[in-house]
């Protein structure tokens, strides 16, 4: 395992974060409708990185793995329950998705709990499997559904770190890895 500077990895896990959105805000506003994969691969990223910034942050290393799940499950207990609690609110939103994309694809309704730990489950190797997506595509009941949990993991460290709302790529040990161009 790896140590990482937790407020480094935050930032980046916010860029990420910010791109998934920016790329979704384009193929709602049809300026780009291409970008399904793109915005899916970064916002899974960005989970990971969050998770793993919670993770130097609780037990100063980080796990080389991709798998949302197994990171989530080295959390301590109060990080695990603060992010269930954060998840609340966007449940209801998350089992009409699951349940319209059920019907959309013929498929037999899901499964009658879809709950924070359906939602992460069917998450949990989201960046792994959009990223080489033209490999063998999705299985069937995987992908990413989990915006709401990255939310949560991100609400979790700002409660730690207030400061960090605002933060962008300003630490030296980042910033000595980017040129302007």
């Amino acid at each position: 395992m790896a140590k990482h500077d937790p407020a480094d990895m935050f930032v980046i896990a916010e860029q990420f974060r910010n791109a998934s959105k920016f790329l979704i805000l384009a193929r709602e506003h049809g300026w780009q409708t291409d970008v399904a994969m793109p915005a899916v691969t970064c916002a899974a990223f960005a989970m990971e990185l969050f998770l793993k910034c919670l993770l130097a942050m609780e037990t100063g290393k980080v796990p080389e793995i991709h798998d949302l799940r197994h990171l989530f499950n080295r959390l301590g207990k109060l990080s695990q329950d603060k992010i269930r609690a954060y998840f609340a609110p966007y449940l209801p939103d998350v089992k009409e998705h699951v349940e319209r994309q059920y019907l959309l694809g013929g498929q037999p309704p899901p499964p009658p709990l879809v709950d924070f730990d359906f939602v992460l489950n069917a998450s949990r190797r989201a960046f792994p499997l959009a990223r080489y997506i033209y490999e063998s595509g999705l299985p069937g009941g995987q992908g990413w559904i989990a915006d709401g949990i990255m939310e949560a993991v991100r609400k979790t460290i700002l409660d730690a770190h207030t400061d960090w709302k605002d933060a962008r790529v300003a630490t030296p040990s980042v910033t000595r890895h980017f040129h302007s161009f």
